[in-house]
């Protein structure tokens, strides 16, 4: 007979503010395109001009994870239980399995990470066999289990526990199989065999197993070919290219020499040679059309 249960990955710590956050991806990428970009002859990007699937590289974390996850519950080596687990007549067995798959579902996110972080759902498949090694499990670390329970589901200020604290309450409900067939109750349980199984550092392995997961570019052809206008905010082929922004914001704007307005004092600049020259230092690349002061300005400064 086998039991499905939908519920939370163990052991998973959530994105935010965490060693699985992507932004040391990002700029590493950033960094490496504007490189790339300088020996091209192209300007730098900021931050803001790239964009990147989040949604896609949290995926496939979660899907990393779970798969590591399902690794340590599953055809657990005996010598990692061998006089820990079980009796010594069950030792017969060449591996001790607590679930028979763990199949990804979503990630969920809170709205607020002030007291919570993201968590990764699954789908548990387990058979009576697998449930009967979880009971084992607890009853042999009961002493274990009631710290556990004490430290994580005890009420304090800002903090409501829905679940009891007490041992006995989670003993007689894993016993007659409610607490594994519960959502919340099944996590709790699996993350407490995950940390209790003697393995050292399953954080660092399962950080690990993500190693060849990076973050995709979306606009990658885009940050690596073109160059962005900072007047209009689009990327434009380098033969639209006109010093420091595009042919149309060029025409329309660089032209007019009408527009050639201080950005400190906000005064139109008149003087036909200051125009002409700040005309030829925009075309040049020399400063930014966004950037444009006028002598006065300049001195006060």
């Amino acid at each position: 007979m086998k039991t499905i249960v939908n519920t939370y990955l163990p052991i998973f710590p959530g994105f935010y503010s965490t060693i699985y956050e992507s932004d040391d991806q990002e700029s590493n990428e950033i960094y490496s395109i504007n490189q790339d970009r300088k020996d091209k002859g192209l300007s730098e990007l900021d931050w803001d001009q790239f964009e990147f699937d989040y949604k896609d590289y949290q995926n496939r974390i979660a899907e990393k994870c779970t798969d590591y996850i399902e690794s340590i519950l599953k055809n657990v080596n005996r010598s990692i239980v061998l006089n820990r687990v079980f009796k010594k007549s069950d030792l017969k067995f060449k591996t001790f399995d607590f679930v028979t798959s763990i199949k990804f579902e979503c990630i969920s996110s809170p709205k607020e990470y002030n007291f919570a972080n993201d968590s990764i759902y699954i789908e548990v498949i387990l058979t009576n066999k697998n449930i009967a090694n979880i009971k084992r499990f607890i009853n042999t670390h009961s002493v274990e289990f009631e710290k556990y329970i004490k430290s994580n589901f005890t009420s304090y200020d800002g903090f409501h526990s829905w679940y009891s604290n007490d041992v006995n309450v989670w003993l007689s409900k894993i016993n007659d199989n409610s607490a594994i067939t519960d959502q919340t109750q099944l996590g709790v349980l699996l993350e407490f065999i995950c940390r209790n199984l003697g393995i050292e550092d399953i954080q660092i392995d399962m950080y690990y197993s993500c190693s060849d997961v990076y973050i995709n570019c979306i606009n990658y052809d885009e940050v690596t070919e073109k160059e962005f206008c900072n007047v209009c905010n689009e990327f434009v082929d380098i033969k639209d290219w006109r010093g420091n922004c595009c042919a149309d914001c060029f025409d329309t704007n660089v032209q007019d020499l009408s527009i050639f307005v201080c950005n400190e004092c906000k005064e139109q600049i008149t003087n036909e040679h200051e125009v002409r020259s700040l005309l030829y230092n925009v075309q040049a690349k020399n400063i930014l059309y966004s950037d444009i002061k006028c002598s006065d300005c300049q001195c006060n400064h």
